[in-house]
């Protein structure tokens, strides 16, 4: 009981050394909540900057740490995932050539930088095609997907052997592959 009253007269005072004390600067702290020991060990700093700096007042800011939705959400929100990760085909409507390429983007994306390589000659294979060849177009809007792989490498790969297989394919893809035999 003598314990009890003693804490809410210290609390009463320190509350009236803290009213009393000239604030000059606030600083704000963010931690990730990860419980009650947070909150306890953030109640801590701020007493101990607080008795060493009484200019200073401590405030804390909580957010919420890594979920496990977090953890198995695609990078790409609001995107559909079937469209991402792809190896695709982009046919010429003037001639039997075509484009065979991966990326990890979103489809429409690449597409995107596909259509700047018209502005900017040697930066798109597939608008070189068009911008070499007088009225052979490609549409963009229109790749088709041929392949999926979230691994990189396996990605090259299907792209290497897609762009090989394929006999008019323009941009023939060879990505270093190690193959090692006995």
């Amino acid at each position: 009981m003598k314990r009890k009253i003693k804490n809410a007269i210290d609390q009463y005072q320190k509350a009236t050394v803290q009213d009393k004390r000239k604030i000059e600067k606030r600083l704000f702290i963010p931690l990730t909540y990860q419980g009650n020991e947070t909150i306890i060990m953030s109640n801590k700093i701020k007493s101990m900057i607080e008795t060493l700096f009484p200019a200073i007042e401590v405030i804390f800011g909580y957010k919420k740490g890594l979920t496990l939705a977090k953890l198995f959400t695609k990078n790409f929100k609001g995107k559909d995932p079937m469209e991402t990760n792809v190896v695709y085909k982009l046919s010429c409507d003037s001639c039997d050539k075509v484009y065979i390429g991966q990326t990890k983007l979103n489809v429409t994306e690449r597409m995107k930088q596909h259509k700047e390589g018209l502005r900017k000659p040697d930066t798109s294979k597939a608008a070189d095609h068009m911008i070499n060849n007088k009225n052979h177009v490609i549409d963009f809007s229109k790749p088709e997907i041929i392949g999926r792989d979230v691994h990189k490498k396996r990605r090259e790969i299907k792209e290497t052997f897609l762009s090989l297989q394929h006999q008019h394919s323009y941009n023939k893809i060879s990505h270093e592959l190690m193959i090692f035999t006995n």
